[in-house]
This record gives C-alpha cells, structure tokens and sequence, in this order.
C-alpha cells in the first residue's frame, strides 16, 4: 500500500506516476478567499521545464487544471485538487529493464518492496517528474504565507563553484556519456521568528524532510552546513550585535 501524504495543517497528497495518463494533488487545509488560477502556476512552472543543455530531453507541457477547491478566482475553503496530463511517455524505453535492474535508480529496492508488478515506467512514482506537484504545492503555500521572498541559485555543479566553468563541465560530462550532480542554494527572506515546533517538527527538520523527498537529494545544509564543521565555534558563532 502507498502512503503518499504530507503534513497536517497544510497537508498534500499526491497520485499519478511518471508514464501515467494523468497526475495530481490534493490540498487540505487551504483557507477560503485566496485568489487561485492556472496562471499562478506558470512562473514557478517554467523554471522547472526542462530546457538548459544536460537536463532531460523530455518536454512536457505541464498545464494544470484546477478541479477543486476554487470558485470565481478564489479558494472555497474546501480541499484543492490540481490535475496535470502527461503527454511526452515513451515507456517502451524502459522495456529492457524489466529483466535487469538499472545502476543507481530504484528498481531493485522498488521490486523488491512492492513485488514485479510495480510501475516502473520513467521510474513511476519514484521519477523526478513527481516534483512537478511538489512545485505546484509551493505555489500554493505562498499564495497562503505571503510577505516572505524566496530565491534559488545553482552555486555549484561538478565539484566547481566557479559559474564561468559550469557549462564547460556539463558539456565535458556529455560528451563522455557521463553526468555530473550540483548545489543548489534556497533562500527565504522575511520568515518570522519562533517558526516550527520545539522538537520533532522543527522548521529545519521538516525543511529537511520534504527536501529530501526531491529524487537525487542526498545532502540538506542550514547556514554553514557541513562546511561549519571545519571551523571553530568561535568562529561560526552567531552574535547579537
């Protein structure tokens, strides 16, 4: 059985997989009156489109639907449910896997977990192409939030944090039938003091959780991270000044 669901106050359910005919999210705990259209959707859409060299040639046109949850523009107070249609499958590609499990993906522990059968078409549930409800997720947790900024940077890709190199090295990685993983920096400017619970439900705990449901994640950092372990207390110190 899956359990794909996330949180309590704001809380997100997702359904569909990769090679499905269609996708989708339910939200609970939406309050009623928040305008809500397609068209919010895009701007955060489109930076998740594949399009920069060494990303997937896959193009999915990634238009929601909104079939829930929203009357005249504006949330009902109900759940909101959101439906994407998935057009760009190609899922005779993945025949030859079915008799031989693929380095590095998830095929062997999914098999062996929910038995043969499992779809594992564009690697079903456990694809990338999931984080496309993730995204949609976020677009409505701050429409709900407001008053805080966010911004994302890619600071590091192939062990180099030099921005001139980075497409020297992907294209390096291409040529050699090869790939290379990065760093990708999060910001949110103007969250309030005190967010999160004392222990369990931190905000870093929880932050840390849903990013680390994101397929390839394999490292989460706060302020210094790993790199503030090499330093002296006194030298990572927060002051009050």
């Amino acid at each position: 059985m899956w359990h794909n669901s996330f949180g309590s106050k704001f809380k997100i359910s997702i359904w569909g997989a990769s090679h499905t005919p269609e996708m989708g999210l339910r939200i609970e705990g939406v309050p009623v009156g928040i305008a809500l259209s397609e068209d919010d959707f895009e701007a955060d859409l489109s930076r998740r489109r594949a399009s920069a060299k060494g990303t997937t040639a896959r193009h999915e046109k990634d238009i929601p639907t909104i079939v829930a949850g929203v009357a005249d523009g504006v949330t009902t107070g109900e759940p909101v449910e959101i439906v994407f249609h998935n057009g760009d499958t190609r899922s005779s590609d993945y025949s030859q896997f079915e008799a031989h499990n693929r380095p590095s993906h998830v095929d062997f522990t999914a098999r062996a977990k929910y038995g043969a059968d499992v779809d594992l078409r564009g690697s079903g549930q456990f694809s990338g192409r999931m984080t496309l409800l993730l995204v949609a997720a976020g677009v409505v947790a701050k429409r709900i939030v407001g008053g805080v900024d966010y911004t994302t940077s890619i600071v590091e890709i192939g062990g180099s944090r030099n921005e001139a190199e980075f497409s020297d090295i992907i294209a390096s990685a291409m040529a050699d039938g090869d790939s290379v993983g990065g760093v990708v920096e999060c910001r949110a400017k103007g969250v309030g003091v005190g967010l999160g619970e004392p222990f369990f439900d931190s905000a870093e705990s929880v932050i840390a959780h849903l990013m680390f449901s994101v397929p390839a994640v394999k490292g989460v950092e706060f302020g210094s991270g790993f790199e503030g372990v090499r330093l002296r207390g006194s030298q990572r110190n927060d002051r009050f000044i």
